[in-house]
C-alpha cells in the first residue's frame, strides 16, 4: 500500500509540472506553433538487421525552409538508437556543433514569399505580428494583399543600412534605432534581408534567434564567412530537391550503409523521382495556395537586391548539395536525382547501369512489423559495385576456377605417373604355389 500510494504521488506530480511548462511555453512570444519540434529528439524508426552506426545529429533550422516537415520525416529514415534534434532556430553560432549538422537552404525569391505568408496566416505570425501595422494584416482572402508593401518596407531598411554602412555618402539621417534594428523593425515576425546567410554568420549577442537584423552585418552579412560555416555542414539540402535531400540525410545517418528501398527507386511516370516523392507530408502553416509567378517585376527586383547575398550562398549550397549526391552514386549506385544520364552533369560520372535502383535489402521499417516483407528476412551486404565492376569480378572469379581446377588436374596426373614409374622400377615379386600345385 505503501509503494502505491508513494507512485501514485509521483505521477501527479509529473503531471503538475507538465501542465505548468505547457502554460508556460504557450505565452511566449518567441516560440512559433510548429517550430515546437525543435525542443524533443527526434528518435530513429528504421529497424537494422545487423549492426550499423547510430549517431546524434542537430539540424540547423533556418525558418522556412521546409524544417517542420524534415523532422518529421527524418524519424523514417534514422536507424533505432539515433537522434536527431533542431536548434530551436538559433543561428549557427549558438547551435550544437560537436555532432554532426544538418541544414536546409531554399531559393531566395520564394523563402522571402514564404516569410510573408506565414507572418499573415499562422496563429503565430498573426499573434506576433498584431499591433505592428503588418501589411495585409488579417486580409486573408488574397494571400498576396500586403505582400508588396511589406517588400517595401524591408527594401527601405537596407537602404538605410547601406547608408549607414558607406561612410563616405551618408544620407539623410537614420530613424531611431528601435524602428531600424530588431524585433520593431520586423512586426516582431521575420527580417527576410539576406536571412539564410545570416544564420550562419552572425554572433547573436542580442538574442541566440536568428529572425531579425540587430546591426549592418546581420542585414549585409560577409558572404565567405557564410560560406566558410557551410563547408562544416555534414548534409546540405536543398528544399527545391527535398525527396533527395531526405535520403541523402539517410545516407549519412546510417553510416553510408544503407538506403532505404523508396530512396532506391524512381517513378518513370512521373518525370523520373524517387518514389519517396509521393509520401512525404508537408507543413502548410494554413497558408492558401499561392505562386512566386504572381509577384510584380518591381517587387521581384527590390526581393532580388534584399537577398543578392542569399542568392550567391544558394547557389553554392546547390554546388555541395551535387557534390554529396554525387558522391552517393559513386559509392552506392545510387542516383538520388533519377537523372539517368539526362542531366548533362551526370556525363562525368560512370554510366547509370540497371542495377541502380535494385534494393539493398538490408533493413526493415518499424512501421509495416505487422506485414512480412523481403526486409525482415534478408541480410545482405552493402554493395558497392557497378554492373561493370560486378561482371569483371565474376570473370576474375570464373578465371580463378578454373585455374585452381587445372592446377588439382595436374598435381593429380603427376601423382599416377610417378606411381607408375615406381611400378615399373620395383623387381617382381616372388611367385607362390598352392600345396597342390607343389605336388603336382
Amino acid at each position: 500500500m505503501t509503494m502505491t500510494t508513494t507512485t501514485t504521488t509521483t505521477k501527479t506530480t509529473r503531471m503538475t509540472t507538465t501542465t505548468t511548462t505547457t502554460k508556460t511555453s504557450s505565452t511566449r512570444k518567441d516560440r512559433r506553433g510548429l517550430s515546437a519540434l525543435d525542443f524533443h529528439d527526434h528518435m530513429g524508426k528504421v529497424h537494422p538487421t545487423k549492426n550499423k552506426p547510430i549517431g546524434r545529429w542537430t539540424y540547423i533550422h533556418i525558418p522556412k525552409t521546409a524544417g517542420d516537415t524534415f523532422m518529421v520525416e527524418a524519424e523514417k529514415h534514422m536507424l533505432v538508437g539515433s537522434i536527431l534534434r533542431g536548434n530551436r532556430e538559433w543561428s549557427l553560432y549558438h547551435s550544437d556543433t560537436k555532432v554532426p549538422t544538418v541544414v536546409f537552404l531554399r531559393e531566395p525569391t520564394s523563402h522571402v514569399l514564404s516569410q510573408f505568408l506565414e507572418c499573415k496566416y499562422d496563429k503565430w505570425g498573426k499573434n506576433v505580428t498584431y499591433g505592428t501595422g503588418f501589411p495585409g494584416y488579417l486580409q486573408l482572402k488574397d494571400a498576396m494583399t500586403g505582400f508588396d508593401p511589406w517588400v517595401e518596407h524591408f527594401s527601405n531598411l537596407l537602404i538605410q543600412t547601406k547608408n549607414i554602412s558607406d561612410t563616405k555618402s551618408p544620407s539623410s539621417p537614420s530613424p531611431p534605432s528601435s524602428m531600424l534594428w530588431g524585433s520593431r523593425s520586423a512586426y516582431n515576425c521575420y527580417d527576410p534581408n539576406n536571412m539564410q546567410t545570416r544564420y550562419f554568420t552572425t554572433t547573436g549577442t542580442a538574442t541566440k534567434l536568428a529572425h531579425f537584423a540587430y546591426n549592418v552585418t546581420d542585414r549585409i552579412p560577409n558572404i565567405q564567412v557564410g560560406l566558410t560555416a557551410l563547408r562544416t555542414m555534414k548534409v546540405v539540402g536543398i528544399v527545391e530537391y527535398f525527396p533527395a535531400s531526405l535520403c541523402l540525410f539517410e545516407y549519412h545517418s546510417g553510416g553510408k550503409q544503407f538506403l532505404t528501398e523508396e530512396c532506391q527507386l524512381c517513378n518513370d511516370d512521373d518525370g523520373g523521382t524517387l518514389q519517396l516523392t509521393k509520401s512525404i507530408s508537408h507543413a502548410s502553416h494554413g497558408v492558401p495556395p499561392h505562386a512566386i509567378q504572381s509577384v510584380s517585376n518591381t517587387t521581384m527586383e527590390k526581393i532580388r537586391n534584399m537577398t543578392q547575398i542569399d542568392q550567391e550562398f544558394y547557389e553554392r549550397a546547390l554546388q555541395i548539395f551535387h557534390e554529396q549526391i554525387d558522391e552517393v552514386y559513386r559509392e552506392s549506385g545510387i542516383d538520388l536525382l533519377c537523372r539517368r544520364l539526362t542531366d548533362p552533369s551526370a556525363a562525368t560520372q560512370p554510366p547509370l547501369s540497371n542495377t541502380v535502383n535494385t534494393p539493398i535489402s538490408d533493413i526493415s521499417t518499424g512501421e509495416h512489423n505487422n506485414n512480412k516483407t523481403k526486409f525482415e528476412s534478408t541480410e545482405v551486404v552493402f554493395m558497392t559495385y557497378s554492373t561493370s565492376q560486378l561482371v569483371l569480378s565474376l570473370i576474375c572469379f570464373l578465371v580463378l576456377i578454373l585455374v585452381v581446377f587445372g592446377v588439382v588436374r595436374g598435381r593429380r596426373s603427376s601423382a599416377k605417373q610417378q606411381q607408375q614409374r615406381q611400378q615399373q622400377q620395383s623387381p617382381s615379386s616372388p611367385t607362390h604355389f598352392s600345396d597342390e600345385e607343389k605336388r603336382a
